[in-house]
């Protein structure tokens, strides 16, 4: 599979939403699909792309009291996950789901890294 990852400044990330969504909201990520409905002629490993704010990310893991690389790798797996169908905003069940599959994911990277 492939992951595209662009690491952005924090300040254009609500500009992408509102120009990929129509409202403007900051966040910690872009997960974007790579296709909208049904196109044959996309290769499957190639789900999309995600767009992590660097300065959201150092915010983010200063507050975690954890590295700028585990933020974004934090980041960069929650997005992942988006792009292969998780939602953690769909039901509390959904979120518990995606939490452990987040945890899982970061622990097979942190022993093999």
């Amino acid at each position: 599979m492939c992951w595209p990852c662009l690491f952005c400044y924090s300040n254009l990330l609500p500009v992408a939403r509102g120009l990929i969504w129509g409202f403007m909201l900051s966040g910690n990520l872009i997960s974007l699909p790579m296709y909208n409905g049904s196109c044959p002629s996309v290769q499957p490993q190639l789900l999309g792309d995600i767009a992590i704010p660097l300065g959201t990310a150092q915010r983010q893991a200063d507050r975690r009291a954890l590295s700028l690389h585990k933020e974004t790798a934090a980041l960069f797996v929650h997005g992942m996950l988006h792009r292969m169908g998780y939602d953690h905003e769909q039901s509390p069940a959904d979120n518990r789901r995606m939490k452990a599959k987040e945890r899982e994911v970061l622990s097979s990277l942190s022993q093999n890294c």
